[in-house]
C-alpha cells in the first residue's frame, strides 16, 4: 500500500515529471522510475509510463507491451529471471522482481518490447 501511495504522489505531483527516455512510433513518451534499486543480486522495482506526446495524458500503447532484464557480456547474450508487470493505471506499469545477477562479466540492461519496437531503458555494469 505504502509503495502504490508513493507512485500515486509521484504522478500526482509531476506528470511529465520523467525524461522521456524514448518516444514510441505511437508518439508515446517513456518515462522510467526506480522505486527499488536498481540492485545487483536483488530484486528491484519499477514504474515505466507511457504519456501522449501532445496531450501529456497516461495512454497504454495498442500494441502487447513486455519489459525483461538482458545481460551482454561481448558476444555472449541471454535473458534474466521473469519480470512481473501490472498495468495500476491507463499508460502507467508497475514492474517488480527485476533480478540483476552481480559477478559477470557485462551490462545488464532493463528493456521494453512493444509491437516490433525493442529499446533499452536502462543498462547497469555488473
Amino acid at each position: 500500500m505504502r509503495v502504490a501511495a508513493l507512485i500515486f504522489l509521484f504522478l500526482s505531483t509531476s506528470i511529465w515529471a520523467n525524461d522521456c527516455l524514448y518516444q514510441t512510433q505511437e508518439r508515446l513518451c517513456v518515462g522510467l522510475t526506480w522505486v527499488e534499486g536498481p540492485f545487483l543480486d536483488a530484486y528491484s522495482k519499477n514504474v515505466v509510463t507511457f504519456q501522449n506526446i501532445d496531450t501529456k495524458e497516461f495512454k497504454s500503447p495498442s500494441s502487447p507491451v513486455k519489459f525483461y532484464a538482458w545481460m551482454k557480456m561481448g558476444t555472449h547474450e541471454h535473458g534474466s529471471r521473469p519480470i512481473q508487470t501490472k498495468m495500476t493505471q491507463e499508460g502507467v506499469y508497475e514492474n517488480s522482481q527485476i533480478f540483476f545477477m552481480g559477478g559477470m562479466m557485462g551490462t545488464w540492461e532493463f528493456k521494453l518490447k512493444v509491437g516490433n519496437e525493442d529499446v533499452v531503458l536502462f543498462n547497469l555494469r555488473s
